[in-house]
């Protein structure tokens, strides 16, 4: 597994911090010394602690008293440390208009945010992935002699069904489809797992 996000990331190679340096090199031309290696990840508000449904785009992220302990005990984590995400991730090509949707039940994205899209997944220990996916924005913030990194996560994705995959023999639609209907009756809000 990669590196937490919050850690110094001047050792690893193609974590989600190099890929929004190059991705930023590219479209600013800053060169990499003049990166800070510490991400700054934050939600990019409360609401995203929330549960949402949509009928109509197939997503849900309520719980049930039966979601899986490693999805619930990774969203309490994330909710502790919003540096509890992988660093694996992968950058978002917005070609399926379902993301932009998921994401905009939380967040209206500017034209520089569609182009800045990143997936990870959340991790309990370094082997063991819960099946929760996080999206999240990358941006850029100038100071006086570095260039800042941050995530704003936008969306927990507890079902696969942002960008739904194949999976047990399912193609990616049959999947989004069982995945939805198996979860399209919970009803506890991922806030509830907030610890005070």
């Amino acid at each position: 597994m990669g590196k937490r996000l919050g850690q110094d990331l001047t050792a690893s190679k193609d974590t989600i911090s190099d890929k929004i340096k190059k991705r930023f090199h590219r479209k600013h031309g800053f060169a990499e010394r003049f990166f800070d290696n510490q991400l700054d990840i934050h939600f990019a508000n409360e609401y995203v602690k929330r549960s949402e449904f949509d009928e109509d785009i197939k997503f849900t992220n309520h719980i049930s008293r039966s979601t899986d302990r490693a999805k619930i005990d990774s969203v309490k984590k994330l909710f502790l440390d919003a540096n509890a995400i992988d660093t694996d991730g992968t950058e978002v090509q917005l070609t399926d208009p379902k993301i932009e949707k998921c994401i905009g039940l939380y967040y209206q994205m500017d034209d520089e945010d569609k182009d800045n899209v990143f997936k990870a997944h959340l991790t309990l220990s370094s082997d063991n992935e819960s099946g929760v996916r996080v999206f999240g924005i990358a941006s850029l913030r100038e100071t006086e002699d570095k260039a800042k990194l941050s995530i704003k996560i936008v969306v927990i994705d507890l079902f696969h069904l942002v960008i739904p995959s194949r999976y047990n023999g399912y193609s990616k639609e049959e999947a989004e489809r069982v995945n939805f209907n198996q979860n399209r009756s919970n009803r506890i809000c991922i806030s509830s797992l907030i610890e005070n």
